[in-house]
């Protein structure tokens, strides 16, 4: 890794200036805060994709209802691993 790069030369040498540790712990924070607000974003996208999935998947069960009570011999079961209030049903 880039930022680490100069960290091999500091743990060693423990007489070395504080500049180097400092210039280091700059770099390390930068990079955390990256990941940080990347973190934050695609949590964000995962939000937003979960809302799409949930909201099609209603969409897709209230159809194939309609369907169901126009033809009932036909029967369907969609579930959704994503849906965070899904419980399995219980085997007997």
């Amino acid at each position: 890794m880039l930022l680490l790069e100069g960290f091999k030369d500091i743990v060693p040498g423990v007489r070395q200036t504080g500049s180097k540790m400092d210039k280091l712990n700059s770099q390390l924070y930068w990079h955390n805060y990256c990941i940080i607000k990347e973190n934050e974003r695609l949590r964000k996208k995962a939000q937003q994709l979960n809302q799409e999935n949930q909201a099609l998947l209603s969409e897709l069960r209230q159809k194939l209802a309609k369907k169901g009570r126009s033809n009932p011999d036909q029967g369907s079961c969609l579930c959704s691993t994503s849906n965070p209030n899904y419980n399995q049903p219980h085997k007997p």
